[in-house]
């Protein structure tokens, strides 16, 4: 007589290929569902993605672009909640493309400094500050 614990060393063996193609299949399943659930939470609440992006650049160095956040000593002091203000207080629902600007560019993240706005507007903004930060560094011949 074989016993339970031997027979599914045997099973296992003889239907390693099998087991390995449904776990494979199970992995995907599960994969693209968690994506979804994911996707879902960030489409009923939009701050929640912000608030990451935002801890992302000011505290990974890893971020591409964290020398130009937490590189430059801009902190995220901005909870959640408070994200959840600006959204409505500024309307974000209603923008095409919302993105979270800082009033003061040098200051950190953080409600009194922190608005919503247009995406294409933001960069238009980052863009004249990157300009003029290049100009104040040029030798000027006067």
């Amino acid at each position: 007589m074989i016993t339970q614990k031997e027979y599914n060393k045997q099973y296992k063996i003889k239907n390693k290929e099998k087991i390995k193609e449904s776990m494979k299949i199970y992995r995907q399943k599960k994969k693209i569902e968690i994506s979804q659930q994911r996707k879902d939470k960030y489409e009923r609440y939009p701050w929640k993605r912000t608030l990451i992006n935002i801890k992302s650049r000011c505290n990974n160095k890893n971020h591409p672009r964290y020398k130009d956040y937490g590189g430059r000593g801009i902190e995220c002091n901005i909870t959640e909640e408070e994200l959840k203000f600006l959204w409505f207080r500024d309307k974000a629902y209603l923008l095409n493309q919302p993105s979270i600007d800082r009033k003061d560019n040098d200051g950190n993240y953080e409600l009194s400094n922190c608005k919503y706005i247009e995406k294409s507007e933001n960069t238009i903004k980052s863009n004249k500050e990157r300009k003029r930060g290049k100009n104040e560094n040029c030798f000027s011949p006067n």
